[in-house]
């Protein structure tokens, strides 16, 4: 199977296709004006799951971790908990997670895509 898209992964023998990548924006992420993809502001409240999903992408939400990790999480959909650099983010990720998962630490010290979404938001837009 020939795969010509950059941000595809290669399809691993016996496990299948493993999604897409998230597109590298590094640009924003080294930017710390740009906290957010074009549009967002303009959108009424209450801003909902998918309105993040459309305009928080991994190169907005890893200005709050090392930049090193920035690749790791692309690729893997997680974040890394201790890693964090932004306490008030870390202190809601975990708040979040307990209340979803009844458990009062993270699997893998990883931190799901989806939380860490609705966490960015509720961070730096106050939601």
């Amino acid at each position: 199977m020939m795969v010509d898209n950059v941000d595809q992964r290669k399809v691993v023998k016996g496990h299948g296709a493993k999604g897409r990548w998230h597109e590298a924006k590094l640009e924003a992420l080294e930017d710390p004006t740009i906290i957010v993809d074009v549009g967002w502001p303009d959108l009424p409240q209450p801003w909902l799951y998918i309105l993040c999903l459309q305009y928080v992408q991994w190169c907005h939400i890893d200005k709050k971790w090392p930049l090193s990790k920035h690749e790791t999480h692309r690729k893997n959909n997680f974040a890394q908990y201790t890693s964090c650099l932004d306490e008030h983010m870390k202190a809601c990720m975990l708040e979040v997670y307990m209340a979803m998962m009844r458990n009062y630490f993270f699997s893998k010290n990883q931190v799901p895509l989806t939380i860490a979404w609705m966490v960015y938001a509720k961070v730096v837009f106050g939601v």
